[in-house]
């Protein structure tokens, strides 16, 4: 019996345990719907799938589709989609992914034997030359059929067909023999993967090489501007060099544009967005949040986005939902906008009625829809009348010309300039007679009078609380003299009473000097723990323990990101230096002193100015004289962060006999591993070496010689946060020169 028994349970055992992944699919082993193929380093996997919300509105069956989707993330996230356009109505077992007769991979159903005329899918391969392929899922998500003999030689790839994702290691750009091209096609939303309205179209112009994104394939409305041997014009963030290398190769055969990780561990993944969005964005995956983070988005701005709203509907970047029915429209797809997509904009609530009884409704402050037909009239009642006379004109707009506009109406944003004023013209809206502009809009602004309704009752809330505190409040606001609660300009008599006639002199930057009061009677509030530079070399120095340090170099980080990335305007600091960090109470950091700060607009990567700054943190573009960038705030960012973590200033030779600058001394010591022998002593005891490396590694990217090797602040951010890996710095070899010549003086 015990005989028996055992080969009946080991037999058990083989049936009933689930196979082993596998990369590969042969002629004699093809993908069942249920299974999947996981590349060898286990990051993509390959199979069918429905995605969420899929139905949307076209169709109540439900929509299968073979891709390939990142498999060691969270949230599902396909990269490669085979069938877009033609999803399987059933993703069970009665499909599969196998070689054809001919050497092709299709998708077919199991009972037609892998006939090529019954196929939802073909790779359309020219397989001639052999009879026997196999299609093989690579490490960097790339599903290749190649010959089972010979796996040099390939005959068809999805990094060749790619949908809607730019993989690291694909090529972006066009066979210059065949004309083909490496494009983007976004999504239609995020349930529905068939090919939506924005594509990235590589140029063929030898001239003018570059991409494009387009609407329709027909109207661009970004690009990236022409290659200037290290990075597309319009996109400097290719400059950070220290997460991914950059090429760019044109030939007799091929023009095309790769990148590749420097850290093989990282995910990321650069895809144009749904049709709701239409935004160009390189993502990276956060373990930390599970979540995808948007390192930038081109454009910038979502209503930057040709049609990004359809057809009578309003962009606005002011408000959420960005996109907005026009007055007299509503939404023609409820389900679509839904999942994000707003493409097929508005509908009329009522006909119009082709005469001169229709009327016009004033939109003002916006940007024009595109292609509008000038009209000879003098006056405004005259381009009105010519519109009344055309029944497929649907707006004018009269401004010493008379333009009017047929049909659809796309790409109609509200424009606001650098000032927060209004700054566009005066769109008249065709309406019928018979619409009540009032009645017809409740459905648009339905979407949001729930948070205007929240936002009354929180408003009136914190009224009442302001109320009952200046009442509270009130014996104290007078006895304070002449000054009065409120905002006011204090006279000199008051200051100087306020502050004992400036006798406690707490710092000084640049343009002037911070004295302490009796009363809060100043703007900015009191930092109880000083400066920055005074904790780390001053008397307060053991106050610092590792957590902090790195609680403040984060939060310094955080907030250049916002200055560099978030404001109307990019505003460089200029001056960032122990000194001009302040901290509250909990050690929480804000920088100060804006004196030297300069604005620059969006629309510029560098600007012109006269050199600024404190020596030891001066970036060496500020010594050339030439146009500096938000750059030169991450150099010295990066001194700073050099100074916390050691606690000892960058300026001054320390640690080794020989005193090399050092910056040099961390580089070096980093390079070789042992990093950690430069450590304040204060500190020693309670470090995270992880986060000393990691913070080492970013610091010594922040103070390359070259700029466009240096992160901008938003990485920085993401590095200290743990969200990325970065690679080994080089030595920079300015530093290196510096040390070289202030050793050589010191023989």
């Amino acid at each position: 019996m015990a005989l028996l028994f055992v080969p009946f349970l080991f037999s058990l055992l083989i049936t009933t345990s689930p196979p082993a992944a596998t990369d590969t699919v042969t002629a004699g082993r093809p993908l069942a719907g249920g299974d999947k193929l996981v590349s060898g380093n286990g990051k993509f996997a390959l199979g069918f799938f429905q995605m969420a919300g899929g139905n949307g509105s076209s169709s109540t069956a439900p929509k299968w589709y073979l891709g390939v989707w990142f498999n060691t993330v969270s949230k599902f996230t396909p990269a490669w989609v085979a069938n877009r356009e033609n999803p399987l109505a059933d993703g069970g077992a009665s499909w599969q992914l196998a070689i054809s007769g001919d050497g092709n991979l299709v998708i077919s159903n199991r009972a037609n034997n892998n006939s090529m005329t019954a196929a939802a899918w073909s790779s359309q391969a020219n397989t001639t030359t052999s009879n026997n392929t196999v299609a093989v899922l690579l490490n960097s998500g790339n599903l290749v059929l190649s010959d089972a003999s010979n796996s040099s030689i390939i005959f068809w790839e999805s990094f060749s067909h790619m949908t809607d994702t730019f993989l690291p290691g694909a090529k972006m750009g066009w066979n210059k023999a065949t004309g083909f091209t490496h494009g983007l096609v976004s999504s239609k939303n995020s349930g529905d993967l068939s090919p939506g309205v924005y594509s990235a179209t590589p140029s063929s112009d030898f001239a003018n090489p570059g991409l494009f994104l387009a609407w329709n394939s027909s109207v661009v409305y970004w690009s990236t501007g022409p290659w200037n041997g290290d990075y597309f014009s319009n996109t400097p963030e290719l400059t950070a060099r220290a997460l991914f290398t950059f090429d760019f190769v044109s030939n007799d055969h091929e023009e095309y544009f790769t990148y590749r990780l420097r850290n093989d561990t990282m995910v990321t993944r650069y895809v144009l967005a749904a049709s709701g969005s239409g935004q160009a964005k390189n993502m990276i995956w956060s373990s930390v949040s599970e979540d995808w983070v948007t390192f930038y988005a081109k454009p910038g701005a979502q209503c930057d986005v040709y049609a990004v709203c359809g057809a009578f509907a309003l962009c606005r970047e002011d408000m959420l939902p960005f996109c907005n029915c026009m007055e007299g429209f509503s939404i023609r797809s409820p389900q679509d906008w839904e999942l994000g997509d707003q493409t097929g904009g508005c509908v009329r609530n009522v006909p119009l009625n082709c005469g001169v009884t229709d009327r016009f409704y004033a939109m003002s402050d916006v940007r024009f829809p595109a292609n509008a037909k000038n009209m000879e009239a003098g006056t405004a009642d005259g381009c009105k009348q010519a519109c009344l006379n055309d029944c497929s004109c649907t707006a004018y707009s009269y401004n010493g010309s008379c333009n009017v506009w047929s049909d659809g109406l796309f790409n109609v944003a509200r424009q606001y300039n650098y000032n927060q004023s209004s700054s566009g013209g005066i769109l008249y809206l065709r309406l019928a007679a018979e619409d009540d502009v009032s009645e017809s809009s409740k459905h648009t602004r339905g979407l949001i009078i729930g948070v205007v309704a929240v936002a009354s009752v929180l408003i009136l809330s914190l009224f009442t609380i302001v109320i009952m505190f200046v009442r509270r409040n009130k014996r104290n606001c007078s006895s304070v003299g002449r000054i009065i609660c409120g905002t006011v300009a204090f006279r000199y008599k008051d200051l100087q009473h306020a502050t004992k006639n400036f006798s406690e002199r707490l710092g000084g930057g640049s343009f002037g000097s911070v004295f302490k009061g009796r009363n809060r009677l100043l703007v900015y509030e009191y930092m109880p723990n000083g400066s920055l530079d005074s904790n780390l070399f001053g008397s307060k120095v053991a106050s610092l323990d590792w957590s902090t340090r790195y609680k403040i170099a984060l939060g310094v980080a955080r907030g250049l990101a916002y200055m560099h990335g978030n404001c109307l305007d990019c505003i460089i600091h200029c001056d960032i230096k122990p000194q001009n960090i302040l901290l509250d109470a909990s050690f929480v950091p804000k920088i100060a002193d804006f004196g030297m700060s300069k604005l620059m607009g969006r629309d510029f990567s560098q600007v012109l100015t006269t050199v600024r700054g404190t020596i030891g943190y001066l970036a060496p573009e500020w010594i050339s004289g030439m146009a500096i960038s938000s750059k030169v705030d991450v150099y010295s960012y990066g001194m700073v962060l050099l100074e916390i973590v050691f606690g000892r200033r960058n300026f001054r030779g320390e640690c080794t006999s020989n005193a090399t600058y050092f910056p040099v001394q961390v580089v070096g010591k980093l390079l070789q591993g042992n990093v950690q022998c430069l450590l304040d002593q204060n500190i020693q005891s309670d470090i995270n070496s992880e986060e000393v490396e990691r913070a080492c590694r970013v610091a010594c990217w922040c103070i390359q010689d070259d700029e466009l090797n240096r992160p901008t602040m938003a990485q920085v951010v993401h590095i200290l946060e743990g969200v990325l890996e970065v690679d080994m710095p080089p030595m920079p070899k300015l530093l290196q020169a510096i040390s070289g010549n202030m050793d050589s003086t010191k023989t």
